[in-house]
């Protein structure tokens, strides 16, 4: 999403394989609308993780930018795969800001909990020691960006949207949807004179050895 246009520049969107419990329940089918057959046919987290760090620097390098991620990282990740994808596509910059004149991109989540709980979860299941430098850094928690500039206080996404008279297109918990969403959030936020500042900070801990 180009914050200065509102324009969404490109997407990304795969199915990740369960490995730990390879049928859904009705429940995740009901709640995220993905099927049995879709997943059946995806690649597993490992590939799909390179996959997404892959398309970060194809694009990086496309528009030109620079993203605000660690310096010192490791680009590997190890203890599984071996592959290389965490490539070295810029450095972090905790000054710029995410609005900036300067073309740079941050990661930008609707809450803090996307990434310290749920992308840590996933990493420390399959036994990774190592994230993908691009993840690691400062982002921006749309949440707090939205509570701080509104005072409406810390709502659900769909009732972010409403508070700026916009309405939730796509489906909820879909990972598309639900990131085009947070985009269309953060342009609105900025087009209403919101200094989009990257206002969190994500570093991986593997899981300590017993």
């Amino acid at each position: 999403m180009d914050l200065h246009t509102g324009t969404v520049l490109d997407t990304f969107q795969r199915y990740v394989r369960p490995v730990k419990n390879p049928l859904l329940s009705s429940f995740c089918t009901s709640l995220t609308g993905i099927s049995q057959a879709q997943v059946d046919g995806a690649e597993d987290f490992d590939a799909v993780l390179c996959q997404a760090v892959e398309w970060l620097a194809a694009k990086t390098a496309e528009y030109s930018m620079q993203p605000l991620v660690e310096n010192d990282s490791p680009g590997t990740i190890d203890g599984l795969t071996g592959q290389l994808c965490g490539l070295n596509v810029g450095e972090r910059d905790e000054t710029i800001l995410v609005n900036d004149s300067q073309r740079n991109w941050a990661i930008a989540t609707d809450t803090r909990r996307d990434l310290s709980y749920f992308f840590t979860h996933q990493l420390r299941a399959l036994g990774y020691t190592r994230c993908p430098r691009v993840f690691t850094g400062a982002y921006v928690d749309t949440r707090s960006s939205f509570a701080r500039f509104t005072e409406a206080g810390r709502l659900t996404l769909p009732e972010q949207l409403r508070v700026v008279r916009l309405t939730f297109q796509g489906a909820e918990h879909s990972g598309l949807d639900d990131a085009t969403n947070v985009a269309r959030l953060a342009a609105e936020l900025h087009r209403r004179g919101a200094r989009l500042r990257t206002n969190a900070y994500y570093l991986y801990e593997p899981r300590a050895e017993r």
